[in-house]
């Protein structure tokens, strides 16, 4: 037992050493300044830069608020200009990511409205859902994403979907293979997609019925089950 608690330490400070999105814990602890309540951002971003960003932070967190119906929980957000996280937190590569409920950081072309309410939306549906139970799968990666989508208004996935990209889509639905969707059929398609599918449920159920089955994995229920349950009621 001795060993394995050795073992997990050492995998414990390793890991905290390394650059990666575990360090967003502690974002002043690498130079980064607080320039409203949970937003952080390096020395060398411009005042007006911020300015700017904290505009569509505001304007994104309006969105997600709307959509919702209730007061938004905003999770901690690192803004990330040119190469400035990339020491401490990883190289992203992408306009914005979210991680859990906790954390968002957005690059350059993702600080917008758009952006922010896209990233914005899963660290809330994630919040509602409870992140144990994201973490085991309860809902599927289409759902999370498609759904970002349509809540940030966000028109660049606005394409016609080949069914054989919609039916791979159900079948690889967990979250960690998501990334491998995306390499597959390509950013815009696999986006594309997941859109295409939330639209199908907002069609037939509307948002009220996507708000409750939300509601329902929240309280313990898996996703097919919530969505039958709405569906038949």
């Amino acid at each position: 037992m001795r060993w394995v608690i050795t073992i997990a330490l050492i995998v414990g400070f390793a890991g905290a050493a390394l650059p990666g999105p575990q360090q967003m814990v502690l974002p002043e602890a690498f130079g980064f300044e607080e320039v409203a309540p949970a937003v952080f951002a390096p020395p060398s971003m411009t005042d007006d830069a911020r300015r700017r960003a904290l505009a569509a932070l505001d304007a994104g967190e309006t969105v997600v608020e709307a959509w919702f119906g209730r007061p938004f929980t905003r999770p901690m957000v690192v803004l990330c200009p040119g190469d400035s996280c990339d020491a401490a937190f990883g190289d992203n590569g992408r306009r914005g990511a979210a991680y859990g409920s906790f954390a968002v950081r957005l690059g350059d072309s993702g600080m917008t409205p758009v952006i922010a309410a896209h990233e914005f939306t899963h660290t809330e549906l994630k919040r509602e859902v409870g992140l144990l139970r994201v973490a085991a799968g309860a809902f599927p990666a289409w759902f999370d994403e498609g759904l970002a989508v349509l809540v940030s208004g966000d028109t660049r996935f606005d394409a016609p979907v080949p069914k054989a990209v919609l039916a791979d889509l159900r079948a690889r639905d967990a979250w960690w293979q998501w990334d491998a969707l995306v390499e597959a059929h390509g950013s815009r398609v696999a986006y594309a997609g997941a859109t295409t599918l939330v639209e199908e449920i907002l069609d037939e159920i509307g948002r009220t019925g996507v708000l409750a089955v939300v509601s329902r994995m929240a309280e313990g229920a898996g996703f097919a089950d919530a969505l039958a349950a709405v569906r038949g009621g």
